[in-house]
């Protein structure tokens, strides 16, 4: 059974989610000898081997792409959430004006110190 972590509990139990994937399922090593012992013959094994590797491979690319998805849902809603708060939005607008005021003083100063260096060594 494919195990699919559903995005709208995501946020829930992400390490037990993961710890039971990681328990539950078989190694490597595990896995190639009962592929195996249940073959009849070596190159059969092998080839069992390599379709059990292939849906490991699916089940646990499905899992992050699901946990990826969820994850990156949740930092859109708290994203949102700070960028509508009137608080947040009101310091900003203070940083950048505070930004550009500095930025034009110290603009006019480097300009009148540049000039008067330039006069004096031109």
């Amino acid at each position: 059974a494919i195990f699919v972590p559903d995005p709208a509990r995501q946020r829930e139990h992400h390490s037990a989610q993961t710890l039971f994937v990681l328990l539950r399922a078989m190694t490597p090593i595990q896995t190639l000898e009962k592929n195996l012992t249940e073959a009849s013959s070596p190159a059969g094994g092998v080839a069992a081997y390599a379709a059990a590797t292939k849906k490991r491979v699916a089940e646990q690319l499905n899992f992050c792409r699901h946990r990826f998805v969820a994850t990156a849902q949740v930092s859109k809603e708290k994203v949102v959430a700070v960028a509508s708060d009137r608080t947040v939005q009101v310091t900003a607008a203070s940083a950048a004006g505070g930004a550009v005021v500095v930025a034009t003083g110290t603009a006019v100063a480097g300009l009148v110190v540049g000039s008067a260096v330039g006069t004096m060594l031109g």
